[in-house]
């Protein structure tokens, strides 16, 4: 159950071009609930490529745990652009407070579609950092008027945020591919 809800939380995250549903009801934050398991300095990295228009970017994605509180949790972020593998420039850093309970409206379709219990899903042997992972993955396909996004999410309830890798393919977002490549958790 909370591989699911973390795997919620960061489809989230990470695809928040989809439109919101239309519902008005205040609900637990799935994001909030795969971070608040874990403890401050407890982190993730991610190396991820967007392809989109026949172009391509290459990106390092570090995600670590600041602070958690009864109402949010607080993750910083720091991302780094590769082009031809090397660093292009200084890491962009960000914090992002996120709470624990938010309007089912902001749930992206795409999380829903995580979330549902018809929703195909399966288990998979995956490898972070030398470390074999028993992941649990969910096929996600959400067609709207205006794109269609399908795609993949695994998750382990033992990787900060629970996303280790994430194949998204998006009519409007172009193609997107995340693969954690290490974790540290102090517990």
């Amino acid at each position: 159950m909370r591989s699911m809800r973390l795997a919620v939380l960061i489809a989230a995250i990470l695809l928040s071009f989809a439109a919101p549903t239309v519902l008005a009801e205040e609900v637990e934050n799935p994001t909030y609930l795969n971070w608040a398991v874990f403890k401050p300095g407890d982190s993730v990295t991610y190396k991820v490529n967007v392809k989109k228009d026949g172009q391509s970017m290459d990106m390092d994605v570090t995600t670590t745990l600041v602070e958690v509180t009864n109402d949010s949790v607080t993750v910083s972020r720091s991302i780094s652009f590769r082009v031809a593998g090397q660093p292009k420039s200084d890491p962009m850093e960000s914090k992002e407070v996120i709470p624990r309970r938010i309007e089912d409206t902001l749930l992206d379709p795409t999380v829903v579609a995580v979330a549902d219990p018809k929703s195909k899903t399966g288990k998979e042997t995956l490898k972070i950092g030398g470390r074999k992972l028993e992941c649990t993955w969910h096929e996600v396909n959400v067609e709207q008027v205006d794109k269609t996004t399908k795609g993949k999410v695994w998750t382990s309830d033992i990787v900060p945020g629970s996303v280790v890798k994430l194949s998204i393919d998006s009519t409007q977002q172009g193609k997107i591919e995340m693969q954690a490549v290490s974790y540290k958790t102090s517990g």
